[in-house]
C-alpha cells in the first residue's frame, strides 16, 4: 500500500496526538487482528485432529465444523449444552460416518445401546469390525474407560481384573 507524503504526514500528526495507552491499545489490537486467523485455524485443526483420531472419516470436515461450532442444543434430546453435559461429535465407529452433534449424555447412551447389541454376548465387551479388535468400554462414576485388545480372552481378563479393582 503506497501512501503519498501528505497522507503519511497527516497520519503521523494524528498518531503523535494519541496518548501512550491509545498507542499501546492500537498495537495490541493490530497484533490480535494479525494473529486472529492463525488462532482460529489452529483451534479448528485441533478439533479435526481429535475427530480423525477418534475414527471420523469425512470429506466435508468444514461443514461438520460449522455445524458443531454453532450448535447450541443437542440434536437428539434438544437440551442446551452445559459444562457437565458438553457437546460431542457423534459418528459410527464401524464406518466412520458422521451422524449428529449430541450432548454427552445422549452420546454415551447411544454407545451403551450399541454395546448391548454386541456379538460377543459379554457386557461391556464388543467387537470393532473396522479395526478387527475387541473393545472394553465401561462408564463408572462419570468416567469412561475404553481399551482395545487383539483377542477376546485379553478383553475378558482385563474386564475381570479392572472390575475387581473397582469393587463393583
Amino acid at each position: 500500500m503506497t501512501q503519498t507524503k501528505e497522507e503519511k504526514a497527516k497520519y503521523m500528526k494524528k498518531y503523535r496526538n494519541l496518548t501512550k495507552e491509545q498507542k499501546l491499545f492500537n498495537r495490541v489490537l493490530k497484533e490480535l487482528l494479525r494473529n486472529r486467523n492463525k488462532i482460529n485455524s489452529r483451534y479448528k485443526s485441533d478439533y479435526f485432529y481429535e475427530w480423525k483420531k477418534k475414527g471420523l472419516i469425512s470429506n466435508n470436515l468444514e461443514d461438520i465444523w460449522e455445524r458443531y461450532r454453532y450448535s447450541k442444543k443437542c440434536e437428539l434430546c434438544n437440551v442446551e449444552y452445559t459444562k457437565k453435559n458438553k457437546k460431542c461429535m457423534d459418528h459410527n465407529h464401524n464406518t466412520g460416518k458422521f451422524r449428529n452433534i449430541l450432548c454427552n449424555r445422549c452420546n454415551t447412551n447411544r454407545d451403551i445401546q450399541l454395546s448391548k447389541n454386541n456379538i460377543t454376548g459379554i457386557p461391556n465387551i464388543c467387537f470393532d469390525n473396522s479395526r478387527k479388535k475387541y473393545i472394553y468400554r465401561k462408564t463408572f462414576y462419570g468416567k469412561t474407560i475404553t481399551k482395545r485388545f487383539e483377542t477376546k480372552q485379553e478383553a475378558i481378563d482385563f474386564k475381570i481384573h479392572y472390575e475387581q479393582n473397582l469393587k463393583i
